[in-house]
């Protein structure tokens, strides 16, 4: 059987890549248009108990929709390496890099690991009896008005988390995931320079200069965000003695 091109190959990988990504985007999306719901229930709250009621029940919700987006993780992953592997027994010599080349389109953090590493690798690992059973039964997308939404997996608490501690989270994953995201700018060379007036050069460099901004700023977000979780979590475990 003839080896498809690389070239091919890589845009057939990315395209995976990109499906699965828009999959996981969308249950995001829809598990932050839940969570405003969940809000505006809250706010209708007339009493005490009936508050303490509900947060019960959004605790249990927000964990069954964490588990099934960990669930998606772990499907795409599966089908991943499956790829990979039909890939290279179809006699693809240089699968696992053409592969490679399409982990720019950087999976969720948190769950099953979608990187690069894992699609180098020749076999799949041995997937359970739940996941196969998952991937071959259609899924079924919840309602929005049902109130039972996705979020993003990976939380710092499951059972007594509030609607500002789950938004945190997801915002927080949602930054990680842009600063792998960002795409750098086309390199700079002689033969650029030369054909580039001065207008053009400062427009490149002011590019340049945001794109940068945009990355420290991420970081800068990223890194206080875990500083007050971790002051958060040295006050409250004394107190919990």
């Amino acid at each position: 059987m003839a080896a498809a091109p690389s070239g091919e190959l890589e845009k057939a990988a990315q395209l995976l890549r990109a499906k699965q990504a828009e999959l996981y985007i969308q249950a995001v999306r829809d598990a932050l248009q839940c969570e405003q719901q969940r809000k505006l229930k809250l706010l209708k709250v007339t009493t005490h108990l009936e508050g303490k009621r509900l947060e019960k029940k959004f605790a249990k919700e927000r964990a069954r929709e964490r588990e099934r987006l960990r669930q998606i993780q772990e499907d795409h992953a599966l089908l991943w390496r499956a790829k990979v592997a039909e890939w290279a027994a179809s006699g693809v010599s240089d699968a696992s890099a053409a592969a490679d080349g399409s982990a720019q389109l950087h999976a969720p953090h948190g769950g099953a690991d979608l990187n690069g590493d894992d699609s180098q690798k020749s076999l799949p690992r041995k997937a359970s009896k739940a996941a196969l059973s998952r991937l071959a039964t259609p899924r079924v997308t919840a309602s929005r008005g049902s109130g039972r939404g996705k979020d993003h997996a990976g939380s710092s608490s499951a059972g007594g988390e509030t609607s500002q501690e789950f938004l945190t989270d997801v915002i927080r994953k949602q930054d990680r995931e842009r600063l792998h995201r960002v795409e750098s700018l086309p390199a700079l060379t002689a033969e650029n320079l030369r054909a580039m007036s001065e207008t053009d050069l400062l427009h490149k460099k002011a590019a340049l200069l945001q794109q940068l901004h945009g990355v420290v700023s991420q970081q800068e977000r990223l890194v206080l965000d875990e500083q007050g979780t971790g002051q958060t979590k040295e006050a409250v475990e004394p107190n919990s003695i």
